[in-house]
């Protein structure tokens, strides 16, 4: 219930991480009535053409360690236009609870009396290696899917294929050696900048270095490039990874035919 009449309403859209046919009508409906958007680095362009153009525009992008508009500045920008009585959507890639800080962006507008209404992406995590025929979890194959970020905690990194962990204190800061022992499929987000170290990690704690793996770079996109590996060969070569990417590692990666 809004505790402040006067404010206006705020849409925490996710749009998930590809074009306009991963767009949902609850999506396409806040976009249509919004007076101001405030959108992150990784929409996918396809919807960044698509948005209406009587609406003023708010790019509010993080890229890896560069944050040009920090999250407490995102939040207060949000809560001073919702509260001038604007219709507010914050856009974000994927999905705005999975890594995307949508989380922290809610609690903030909630406490000054803001109506919020959350409106669910596909998360790339899922989306992006099942459009290339990877599903995160099959029968005899993988009965779970683990999600983990690459970064760190703090002020981060932007998300279309999963979020904004918020944090560049770095990949060091999780306990890969838990992850290691995961059963089934472990999906990583924006772990493409740490992957060698972090596959060094997983073998440290365990992990079968024949465990097969898929990086699948700028998903949904024409640049799109999938490399399928091993744990232990990813720790050991060279490989130069780009972001934004998702990193499948599990028995289901080596389903990939492309």
């Amino acid at each position: 219930m809004r505790e402040n009449p006067a404010a206006g309403r705020v849409y925490l859209a996710g749009v998930g991480p590809g074009g306009l046919s991963l767009l949902t009508p609850a999506a396409r409906e806040a976009l249509s009535c919004a007076d101001i958007i405030f959108y992150d680095r990784l929409i996918h362009p396809e919807i960044l053409a698509s948005l209406p153009p009587e609406a003023e525009l708010a790019d509010v992008g993080k890229c890896g360690g560069n944050h040009p508009v920090p999250q407490s500045e995102i939040n207060r920008m949000l809560g001073e236009a919702a509260i001038s009585g604007k219709t507010v959507v914050r856009l974000k890639g994927g999905d705005p609870f999975v890594f995307g800080r949508g989380g922290e962006e809610m609690e903030y507008l909630q406490k000054l009396g803001i109506e919020v209404v959350v409106i669910p992406g596909i998360t790339s995590g899922i989306a992006v290696p099942e459009h290339l025929g990877i599903p995160v979890t099959h029968r005899g194959v993988s009965r779970s899917v683990t999600f983990v970020t690459g970064h760190g905690a703090g002020d981060g990194a932007g998300d279309r294929t999963g979020g904004d962990t918020g944090g560049d204190t770095g990949y060091s800061a999780t306990d890969w050696s838990w992850y290691a022992k995961c059963p089934g499929t472990l999906v990583i987000y924006m772990g493409a900048e740490h992957l060698k170290d972090i596959c060094a990690s997983l073998l440290e704690g365990g992990m079968n270095p024949e465990r097969k793996l898929a990086v699948i770079e700028h998903g949904f996109l024409p640049d799109e490039r999938v490399i399928c590996s091993t744990v232990g060969e990813t720790a050991a070569g060279d490989f130069v990874f780009h972001p934004p990417a998702v990193v499948v590692v599990g028995d289901v990666a080596g389903m990939y035919k492309g």
